[in-house]
Formats: C-alpha cells, sequence, structure tokens
C-alpha cells in the first residue's frame, strides 16, 4: 500500500526465492525507476531494510544519473555511476 512496503516486499521475494538458492553471495538490486517522484521520496528519506546483504536500491532517471543507498558490504565499484546517499 506505500512505496516503502513495496521495496521491503519485492526484497523478501526475492531473498526467499530466487536468492535463496544461491546460498548468499549474491547482490540484490532493487529496482525502483518506475516510482513517481513523491514514492521514491518516501523510500529514500525512509531506506526501508531488505533483509539481505549486500543490497543496492536504487532508482534510475531518463536523463541517465541514478541514485540509491547500499545495505551491507557491495563488492562493487559503482561510484562512476551512481550517487549513493
Amino acid at each position: 500500500d506505500s512505496p516503502v512496503a513495496a521495496v521491503r516486499d519485492t526484497a523478501e521475494t526475492k531473498t526467499n526465492g530466487q536468492l535463496k538458492s544461491h546460498g548468499g553471495g549474491a547482490v540484490l538490486f532493487v529496482d525502483c525507476s518506475s516510482f513517481p517522484d513523491d514514492d521514491w521520496a518516501a523510500v529514500k528519506g525512509e531506506r526501508p531494510e531488505v533483509r539481505h546483504r549486500p543490497a543496492i536500491v536504487f532508482r534510475a532517471r531518463p536523463d541517465g544519473s541514478v541514485e540509491g543507498y547500499e545495505k551491507g558490504n557491495v563488492p562493487l565499484d559503482l561510484s562512476g555511476g551512481l550517487t549513493l546517499f
């Protein structure tokens, strides 16, 4: 019912399904690019838990900019394309 709940639900579905079969070691990317500005602002403000480490929750814009946040130690250098907050 809210963008924050949507992020949590999506992450839980992936964590208990596809990622569980990998036994860890996979980075979860939660794509919020389709969220309108107000919904993304709610996610950005709360930085909801995604119950998986490592994880990136992000939003890409048509102008090419990408911003997001990470949970855990993401073993990738994303500094060239992702602005972390």
